[in-house]
C-alpha cells in the first residue's frame, strides 16, 4: 500500500487593485510520512550501545525522515529532575554525609540542613558550613542505583566565594567509601585536588576516585601551567578555562556514563571558557560500574544547583517489548533485536504463533542483528513476520555499515508509509509543508497583515466523533502550521481572501478487532472508526490466515478462517479494516490451536487486549478509555476468569519508579476520572484464566494520564541590556517535559515595566510558532518585551523581559511582494520593517532594477512594480533608505506569478497536388505564450482524403483521395495546461493534374479480303479527368497478318491514330481465320496522354468465299451459283454442277 500524499492545492486570491480584479495563486505541496519508533532489544550481546541512539538517527536523518518524527530508544529510561513537581519531595529527603564517608554528618557547632530545595527557584542551595574536620559535606540519593545514563545540572554562586572552597557532583558511588566526583575548584593548597599552581586564582577541574576511601586523582584540567600526574592526563596548559570563583558565576555541567567509559562536558563560567558546550574529560576506568549520585560543596558560600536532570538508561529484553508495549499509536515500528544466538521460542510452534500474534498485531518490523550463527533462524521469522524486517550481519561490515543497512531498510519502510496524493492526512502526526513561492511559507507578515497573512479554519465536526477545535482557528497566522492534532476539516486562506478549494481532512486510524468463539469457530468483526461513520466507520474488511510451523515459511490464505474445516495444527488468523477515507488499520490477529486435546496445565492461555486512546489529559475532561480484549485460548478452552490489575507509577521521592496498585478486579478499569490530578503511567495488566484453571502470562498496555497544572515558559535571549536595533531577540516558548504541550504565545513590546491590558494595541496576535526572533524598530531605554504563553490545557505562562536600552542604528530588512504576470503590483511599504528616525522623512529610490519589470517608488515611500509583459518567476529590485544622510540598502524580491494567457490557433493554408500525400503541421503558426505543453484535438475531418492522421503534437499526414476538388479542409483546436484554443480551420488547395486514361483489351471482327475501318467503340476508354474524352489510340505493335493502314498509309510503331476513322484494317489476300491477328496500342485522352498500361485488340476475320462481303456463316449461298447451300453439295465451289445439266 504505498501511499508516498503529496497534495498540490492551489490557492487563487483575489486583490482589488484600482478597481479590478486580479488573481494571486499560492501552491502547497503536502506529505506527510508517519512517525518512527525504534526499539532497541538485547539477549545474548556485549556490543557497546552508547552511541546507537544518536548514530541510526543520524543515518535516518541523512537518508531523508525528518528528526522531528524519529524515536529511537536503545534504552529504557527514568530520570529525575528539579523541575517535576516532586522535585523539593525528592531532594530534601536525599541523605547527608562527610566527604570521607561519615554519615551523618558531624560538625563542631552548625546544625542546620547543610543542603535544602527550594521549590520557589528549583534550586537545591548549600547553606555556609565552616571547616570543621577538614572535610566537605555531601548529599546523595540514597537508593539512587546508575550504570548507564547521564547527570546534568547547572552550578552557580550568588554570594562572594570563600578562598578555600570547592565544589562538585558524585557519580557512581557504590558505597560512603567508593564513588567518582567531578570537583571544579581554586585553591590549590588543600582540598581533593591540590598542587596545579604556584598560588591562589587558578582554576582546575578534576576527576577523582574514592577507593575503600582513598582519594587519587584521575584527570586534570587548568590553566596555571603547572605540571603534575594524574592516572588518565594532567593537562596544565588547558586555553578553555573558565575562570577563578567569582560572585554570579554559572557553569552548566554534564556527566555521561556509558560502560566503562566516563565523558564530562560543560559550558560557560567565564574566563575562557565562552559559550558553547566543551568537553573536559573522556576516560574509561573500570573500578566502579555503578552506584549512586549526589552534590558535594566545601566551604563555599552561596553555592546552589539547578536545571538538575539525572536520567538512567537500561536495556530492554525482546519478550518485554512484546509484552509491555510502549509504541506511539501513530507509528512506524521497528525492533532492532542484538543477539548472537538463536532465539529458542523461534524454533517452537506454539512459542512461535504467539510471538507472531504480537508482532503482527503490534505491527512490528523486526531487525535482526545477529551473526552467522542466528542468519537462517532470523531470516526465516522475519518472512514468517509478514516479510516485515531485516537481517543486519555482524560477522561482516562495520558499525557505519551496520547502522546504513538499518536506516535505509526504515527509510523505504518510511517511503512506503508516506501520503503524497489526496487530501485525507492522519491526525497528531505532523505533515510537511512545501509553498511556493516558498518565501510565503513563514514570516509573513506585512503592513497590512501585521500578524501574518494565513488563516484556517477548522470544522471539527466534519466527523461524527470530534475532539473539539483548535485554538488557532481563525487566527492570522505567521506561518503554515505543520501539526494538526485534532480530526476535522481544515480550509486554508491566504491574506484574507476568498480561495480555491483548499481543504485538508485530519482523521484516525481504524482499528481491526474481532474475536473468535473457541467452541463453535465463530468469528465476530468488532473493528471500529474512531471518527465514526456508517458501519462503524469501516468500508471494508479484509481476513488472512495460515498455519504456523517454525519450520517452515507457510503463506497466508485469503478469506475468513474455518475452524472446522482445517487439520490439527497452530494457526494464526489475521484481520485488516479500511475507513472510509481509504485508510487501512494495523493488522490484528490470534493465535488459535486445533487439537482433539483439551490442553494441560502447561498449555497457556494469551491474555491480549488494546486501549484507547492511550492517553488522557484531565484538561479535556474525558477521564474514560475502550479496552478490546482480543484474549484467546488456542486450545479451545472457556476463558472463564480475567485478573485485571492498575497500577499507578510515579516517581517516588528516590527517584525511581514507584509503583502502587489501584485496582484489582475480574472486569477493566475503565474510567480513570478519580485520577485527574496527578500525571502518572497506569500499568494496566490482564490476565485470563480458562475454566480448566490455567492462567495465562500477564500482557500489559501503558495509559499516560497527564494532568497538566504548569504553566509554560518563557526565555528571551537575550534577556535585557544595551542593544541595537539590528540586535535580534530571540523568544522561545515551552511546555514542560510530559505536559499537555505547546498552543499559542503572544507578546508586546512597550517602554514600561508594567504589562499592558489584555486588549492593548502592542500586543501580536496570538501565534502558533513556538519560537520567535524580534527586535526593536525604534530607540530608547526602558523598553521590555512582555510574553503570554498557553498550553493546551489552558495554561497561561507570563514573562517580562528588560529593561533594553536600544540604540537606533538605521537598517533595512528584505521584503517580498507577491503579483500576477501582466499586473502591476500593489503598492509595497518597505518601511514597514525597515529602522530608521520617525521623526524624519526618509528618502526611498530605487537603485538596481530587476530583469523582468520595473520599479518606481510613490509619494508615499512605497514601490510599485511593473513586470514585463508575459514574464513570470522571480525578480530581484534593491531599493536605498536615506535616513538624513545615512544610506542602507535592501531588496525586494517579486514573485510574479505565472497567468495564464490563452492559447490561440490561427487558420492554415497547405497547397498539394491532386493524388499527392502531405506531411505538415498546423502548429507553427499558433501561440501558447507561457510555454506550456500543448495537446492538439481534431474537431472535423478533410472530405477528399483517401487517409488523413492528425497527431496530438499538431503534424499530420493528408493522402487526396484523386478526385477533381479543388479544396479541401478540416478543423482542429489545442489545449495548454489551463484552456482550449479556439477551433481554427486548416485549408488544402488542390491543384489538378491530368490523370491518365485507361483502356481494356477489345475484339474486332472482320471479313475475308474486305477493309475494316475502325470507330472509337472498337475500344474501351475511362479517364478519372470528367473533361477529357476518347482521342485514339497508339499504337505499341503491329499484327503479324494483315494490313493496318491509318490514312491510307500503313501503320508504324508507336504512330499516333489522332482520328480513329481513319484507321482500317484488311486480311492478306484470301486469308481469314479466329485469331486472325492481332496489335497492342494505348488510349489516347484530349491532352494527348496515353494510359500507362498497353491493351491487345484482336481481330477474328470471318470468311467470304464469293466475295460478296456477306461472310460465309451468314451467306446462304456462299459460291453464290444459284444454288443454296442447302441444297448444293459444293456449297463453296461455283464450279461444281452436281446435276450435270450444264
Amino acid at each position: 500500500m504505498k501511499q508516498i500524499l503529496q497534495t498540490t492545492l492551489t490557492f487563487i486570491a483575489f486583490f482589488l487593485l484600482f478597481g479590478s480584479l486580479k488573481a494571486q495563486t499560492v501552491d502547497m505541496t503536502v506529505q506527510q510520512g508517519p512517525n518512527v519508533d525504534v526499539m532497541v532489544t538485547v539477549g545474548s550481546s556485549d556490543v557497546d550501545l552508547s552511541t546507537f541512539e544518536n548514530d541510526l538517527e543520524q543515518a535516518m536523518y541523512a537518508k531523508g525522515i525528518p528528526l522531528g518524527k524519529l524515536r529511537v530508544e536503545a534504552f529504557q529510561r527514568s530520570s529525575i529532575s528539579s523541575d517535576q513537581a516532586d522535585a523539593s519531595d525528592i531532594f530534601n529527603n536525599w541523605n547527608k554525609m562527610n566527604f570521607n564517608g561519615t554519615e551523618p554528618p558531624v560538625h563542631s557547632s552548625y546544625t542546620g540542613d547543610y543542603f535544602t530545595f527550594d521549590p520557589a527557584t528549583n534550586r537545591v542551595t548549600a547553606d555556609f558550613v565552616g571547616r570543621y574536620n577538614g572535610y566537605g559535606y555531601a548529599m546523595y540519593d540514597p537508593t539512587g542505583d546508575i550504570s548507564d545514563g547521564s547527570i546534568s545540572a547547572t552550578f552557580g554562586l550568588s554570594d562572594n566565594p570563600y578562598v578555600h572552597a570547592e565544589v562538585g557532583f558524585i557519580f557512581r558511588k557504590v558505597d560512603n567509601q567508593n564513588f567518582y566526583a567531578y570537583i571544579i575548584d581554586n585553591h590549590t593548597y588543600c582540598g581533593n585536588i591540590q598542587g596545579y599552581a604556584s598560588g591562589d586564582g587558578f582554576p582546575a577541574e578534576g576527576i577523582i576516585k574514592v577507593e575503600n576511601g582513598s582519594v587519587s586523582l584521575l584527570a586534570l584540567n587548568t590553566n596555571s601551567g603547572t605540571n603534575g600526574s594524574a592516572t588518565y592526563g594532567w593537562n596544565g596548559n588547558r586555553s578553555d578555562m573558565f575562570a577563578a570563583y567569582y560572585n554570579g558565576q554559572v557553569i552548566d555541567f554534564k556527566i555521561e556514563m556509558s560502560g566503562d567509559n566516563i565523558k564530562i562536558s560543560r559550558k560557560g563560567g567565564g574566563g575562557d571558557a565562552g559559550t558553547n558546550w566543551i568537553q573536559s574529560f573522556d576516560i574509561n576506568d573500570t573500578t566502579h560500574t555503578q552506584g549512586s549520585y549526589g552534590f558535594y560543596v566545601h566551604e563555599q558560600s552561596g553555592a546552589y544547583f539547578k536545571d538538575i536532570n539525572i536520567e538512567k538508561l537500561e536495556l530492554r529484553a525482546f519478550k518485554d517489548v512484546l509484552r509491555e508495549p510502549q509504541w506511539r499509536n501513530s507509528a512506524l515500528r521497528f525492533n532492532v533485536n542484538l543477539d548472537d544466538l538463536e532465539v529458542a521460542d523461534f524454533d517452537n510452534d506454539k512459542d512461535l504463533s504467539e510471538i507472531l500474534m504480537r508482532t503482527i498485531n503490534e505491527d512490528i518490523h523486526y531487525i535482526g542483528w545477529g551473526t552467522n550463527a542466528n542468519q537462517s533462524q532470523f531470516e526465516r521469522f522475519i518472512q514468517q513476520n509478514n516479510d516485515q524486517g531485516i537481517f543486519v550481519n555482524r560477522d561482516s561490515g562495520s558499525w557505519s555499515t551496520w547502522m546504513d543497512d538499518m536506516a535505509q531498510y526504515i527509510y523505504e519502510q518510511y517511503q512506503f508509509g508516506t501520503v503524497t496524493a489526496g487530501e485525507f492526512f492522519i491526525a497528531g502526526t505532523s505533515v510537511e509543508i512545501d509553498v511556493d513561492p516558498s518565501q510565503l511559507k513563514s514570516n509573513t507578515a506585512n503592513a497590512s497583515y501585521p500578524s501574518g497573512r494565513w488563516k484556517i479554519t477548522h470544522d471539527e465536526t466534519y466527523f461524527d466523533n470530534n475532539t473539539g477545535k483548535v485554538s488557532w482557528d481563525g487566527l492570522y497566522l505567521e506561518d503554515v502550521p505543520e501539526y494538526y492534532e485534532k480530526p476535522g476539516q481544515y480550509t486554508f486562506t491566504f491574506e484574507d481572501m476568498p480561495t480555491a478549494p483548499t481543504t485538508l481532512y485530519f482523521h484516525r486510524k481504524p482499528v481491526a478487532s474481532f474475536t473468535l468463539s473457541a467452541d463453535t469457530g465463530f468469528i465476530n468483526n468488532t473493528s471500529y472508526d474512531l471518527d465514526g461513520g456508517a458501519n462503524n466507520g469501516i468500508a471494508q474488511s479484509e481476513w488472512k490466515w495460515k498455519s504456523v510451523d517454525a519450520g517452515t515459511t507457510n503463506d497466508w490464505v485469503d478469506g475468513q478462517f474455518d475452524k472446522n474445516s482445517v487439520a490439527d495444527g497452530e494457526y494464526l488468523v489475521m484481520l485488516r479494516v479500511q475507513d472510509h477515507q481509504g485508510t487501512w488499520s494495523s493488522p490484528s490477529s490470534i493465535y488459535v490451536e486445533k487439537t482433539a486435546g483439551s490442553g494441560g496445565a502447561t498449555d497457556l492461555p494469551i491474555a491480549q487486549f488494546n486501549i484507547l486512546p492511550d492517553q488522557l489529559n484531565t484538561y479535556s475532561g474525558n477521564m474514560t478509555i475502550a479496552i478490546e480484549d482480543n484474549s484467546v485460548d488456542p486450545y479451545g478452552r472457556t476463558l472463564a476468569a480475567q485478573e485485571w490489575i492498575v497500577t499507578q507509577r510515579t516517581f517516588d521521592s528516590e527517584g525511581n519508579p514507584t509503583n502502587t496498585e489501584i485496582y484489582n478486579a475480574g472486569t477493566p478499569m475503565t474510567d480513570f476520572s478519580a485520577y485527574n490530578n496527578v500525571s502518572a503511567d497506569y500499568i494496566i495488566s490482564l490476565r485470563t484464566q480458562t475454566d480448566t484453571g490455567v492462567w495465562s502470562e500477564p500482557f500489559y498496555r501503558t495509559l499516560t494520564i497527564i494532568d497538566d497544572d504548569i504553566a509554560p515558559t518563557i526565555v528571551a535571549t537575550p534577556a535585557s541590556g544595551n542593544l541595537d536595533t539590528d540586535t535580534d531577540i530571540q523568544l522561545v516558548f515551552q511546555d514542560e517535559n510530559g505536559g499537555s504541550g505547546f498552543d499559542v504565545q503572544r507578546f508586546a513590546k512597550i517602554q514600561s515595566a508594567s504589562v499592558p491590558a489584555t486588549d492593548h494595541s502592542s500586543w501580536s496576535s496570538w501565534s502558533n510558532s513556538q519560537s520567535k526572533t524580534t527586535s526593536f524598530n525604534t530607540g530608547g531605554t526602558g523598553w521590555y518585551i512582555h510574553a503570554e504563553v498557553k498550553d493546551n490545557a489552558g495554561n497561561v505562562g507570563t514573562a517580562t523581559f528588560g529593561p533594553y536600552n536600544v540604540t537606533l542604528v538605521v537598517s533595512a530588512d528584505d521584503d517580498l511582494a507577491i503579483l500576477d504576470e501582466d499586473t502591476v503590483s500593489d503598492p509595497i511599504d518597505v518601511l514597514y520593517n525597515d529602522v530608521y528616525d520617525t521623526g524624519a522623512t526618509p528618502t526611498v529610490t530605487i537603485t538596481v532594477q530587476g530583469t523582468k519589470g520595473n520599479a518606481v517608488v510613490n509619494g508615499s515611500n512605497q514601490v510599485i512594480y511593473t513586470p514585463n509583459a508575459n514574464e513570470n518567476g522571480t525578480d530581484t529590485v534593491t531599493y536605498e533608505l536615506d535616513d538624513q544622510g545615512q544610506k542602507v540598502t535592501a531588496n525586494i524580491t517579486l514573485s510574479v506569478l505565472p497567468e495564464d494567457d490563452e492559447p490561440v490557433a490561427n487558420d492554415d493554408s497547405f497547397n498539394l497536388d491532386e493524388n499527392a500525400t502531405l506531411n505538415d503541421d498546423v502548429s507553427t503558426n499558433d501561440l501558447e505564450i507561457d510555454g506550456d505543453d500543448l495537446v492538439y484535438h481534431i474537431i472535423t475531418n478533410p472530405s477528399h482524403a483517401a487517409t488523413f492522421t492528425f497527431n496530438p503534437d499538431g503534424t499530420f499526414t493528408y493522402e487526396h483521395n484523386g478526385d477533381e476538388s479543388a479544396t479541401d479542409s478540416f478543423t482542429y483546436n489545442f489545449e495548454d495546461a489551463v484552456s482550449f484554443s479556439q477551433t481554427v480551420t486548416a485549408t488544402l488547395n488542390i491543384t489538378n493534374v491530368n490523370d491518365a486514361p485507361t483502356g481494356a483489351n477489345s475484339t474486332v471482327e472482320v471479313i475475308q479480303d474486305a477493309v475494316y475501318t475502325f470507330t472509337a467503340s472498337d475500344f474501351t476508354f475511362t479517364d478519372d479527368d470528367p473533361s477529357d474524352s476518347f482521342n485514339g489510340i497508339q499504337v505499341i505493335s503491329l499484327p503479324a497478318k494483315g494490313n493496318l493502314e491509318y490514312n491510307g498509309s500503313a501503320v508504324q510503331i508507336n504512330d499516333m491514330i489522332d482520328d480513329i476513322s481513319l484507321l482500317t484494317f484488311v486480311t492478306a489476300n484470301g486469308e481469314y481465320g479466329d485469331s486472325y491477328s492481332s496489335f497492342s496500342f494505348k488510349v489516347k485522352d484530349n491532352d494527348d496522354a496515353v494510359s500507362s498500361a498497353s491493351y491487345t485488340a484482336s481481330i477474328n476475320a470471318s470468311q467470304d468465299t464469293d466475295g460478296d462481303g456477306i461472310p460465309d456463316d451468314l451467306d446462304e449461298d456462299d459460291d453464290n451459283d444459284g444454288t443454296p447451300d442447302t441444297e448444293d453439295d459444293f456449297p463453296k465451289d461455283a464450279s461444281e454442277d452436281t446435276d450435270t445439266d450444264g
